[in-house]
């Protein structure tokens, strides 16, 4: 198996035209980044929201926790909506079904379009 890191990656499509940091590592999804995170800084800062943080660690275990929840359902393939307010558990919870590998549909009720 080669390693991802030192293969080409076509460049974005979209986004502003930067040049790669090829010394970034290379994360096959935000899901593997946050492994990486709790794995090398479990005691840093993974989440802060107003007045609360998370370290890696803890973000870590709650998403880990609601994953083996969301496994133990036996939910059909799909797209699984979470309807929660911006918050540290709706990071929680978006990782957590991208854990099981879900597609998310965050929705949040209390912002409203403005006219």
């Amino acid at each position: 198996m080669t390693d991802p890191s030192s293969e080409e990656r076509p460049p974005s499509k979209i986004g502003p035209k930067v040049a790669v940091d090829r010394a970034l590592p290379f994360h096959e999804s935000l899901v593997h980044m946050l492994w990486h995170a709790v794995e090398g800084r479990p005691d840093s800062t993974a989440v802060i929201y107003q007045d609360r943080s998370i370290t890696y660690r803890d973000f870590g275990r709650a998403s880990n926790g609601l994953a083996a929840l969301l496994n133990s359902l036996g939910l059909e393939p799909g797209p699984i909506v979470l309807m929660m307010a911006n918050s540290i558990e709706m990071d929680v919870a978006l990782m957590a079904v991208m854990s099981v590998g879900a597609q998310v549909a965050p929705v949040n009720p209390f912002l409203t379009v403005a006219e």
